[in-house]
């Protein structure tokens, strides 16, 4: 990872830190690349390397920014954008407990997150509910953010069904949920307009950061546009 430091972008190096990151569940059919890590290791791994080395600097910021949980590249990015169009940083794969009368998606599994303690009253609650793991959230809010990409999510008919069965059960916990595809990615003032009007949570000097990240997007679609 040190030695591609200099060759990658801050972002691709985020990707690809996510990418050896814990799952949220074991065994997750995209992660191909061995035994997982946890965070703390890959920071302490990171802050162990010499401090000349080169792309130290970006390594290091990478590091502040991956999360262990995320499930695909384009969770990533789409993580990474919310954040500098402004607004709180979602949390990334957080179970949400459903109401168990609603019937499940087939083939879906709903098992409490295991790293939760829970109290023998949660357990008794626990027993009337399943667990659904929006890719992103905001649970103060109750809102999902699911990024579907067009392969996987949209050409696939069982895929589709199991979706939009999730989110009706989300539907039914109270939480309303967005979701995004890869063409989402390339208009950001799509994306701060259907997030301000879900109530999304702004961060503090959040709009000066989007207004930054506005014009630096703004500026490449220029260059590109001239490059032609």
């Amino acid at each position: 990872m040190s030695d591609l430091a200099p060759l990658l972008t801050l972002d691709e190096l985020v990707e690809a830190m996510d990418a050896l990151l814990v799952p949220r569940r074991p065994g997750a059919a995209y992660r191909a690349l061995g035994e997982p890590l946890r965070r703390p290791d890959l920071i302490s791994a990171i802050a162990a390397l010499p401090p000349g080395k080169r792309g130290i600097r970006k390594l290091r910021t990478a590091a502040d920014l991956a999360r262990e949980g995320v499930e695909s590249v384009m969770e990533t990015r789409l993580r990474l954008l919310i954040v500098r169009l402004g607004f709180v940083e979602p949390h990334v794969n957080v179970g949400v407990p459903v109401p168990s009368q609603v019937p499940a998606p087939r083939g879906a599994a709903y098992v409490p997150p295991a790293r939760a303690e829970r109290t023998a009253d949660q357990h008794s609650a626990e027993a009337s509910r399943r667990w659904v793991w929006p890719d992103l959230s905001y649970p103060s809010v109750k809102i999902g953010i699911e990024y579907d990409g067009e392969q996987f999510h949209l050409r696939d008919a069982r895929q589709v069904a199991r979706d939009r069965a999730r989110q009706d059960l989300l539907h039914a916990a109270g939480w309303r949920v967005l979701s995004f595809t890869a063409p989402d990615l390339d208009d950001p003032r799509r994306i701060i307009a259907r997030l301000e009007g879900a109530g999304c949570p702004l961060a503090p000097r959040g709009l000066a950061r989007r207004r930054r990240e506005l014009e630096r997007l703004d500026l490449e679609w220029d260059q590109r546009s001239a490059r032609g």
